[in-house]
Order: structure tokens, then sequence, then C-alpha cells
């Protein structure tokens, strides 16, 4: 099971309700946030994210992989 969540005044709370019962011991493993690659990284996969990448491109910005996907458009 992989949970993702946040460290608030130093208790790790996950961005989900957890279906464990109390009391169940975990273990945790910390990792970094991935890093944003530059637009300039990027292949866009159709037209949409294409003209996006291109205007971010224009504009020197660096998009995440989520910011550019067009995959949520076609749900």
């Amino acid at each position: 099971m992989e949970i993702e969540g946040v460290v608030h005044n130093g208790v790790i709370v996950p961005d989900d309700a957890i279906a464990l019962p109390e009391g169940t011991r975990v273990r945790i493993t910390p990792k970094p946030p991935d890093k944003p690659r530059l637009a300039s990284q990027l292949q866009p996969r159709d037209e949409w994210e294409r003209r996006l990448l291109g205007l971010a491109k224009d504009c020197g910005v660096s998009l995440p992989n989520s910011a550019v996907s067009s995959d949520g458009l076609y749900e």
C-alpha cells in the first residue's frame, strides 16, 4: 500500500482516509517530492499538450507533468 500525505506540525497527515484497524503498526519511508521538469524536457502526447508546452516555453515557465497532462480532460 502506498499512501501520500504531508507533515504538519511534526505529524504525518495522509491525503486520504486509511482503511487500517486502529493500532496497526506501519513503516513509513519518507520520499522527497518529484522535482518538476522544465517544459523543454517534456514530450507532448497530443495537440493540446504541444500547444500548452509551447506557451510555457515562450514564458520560461517550469511545469510538472501533471500540469500539462490532458489525461483528466477525457474522463
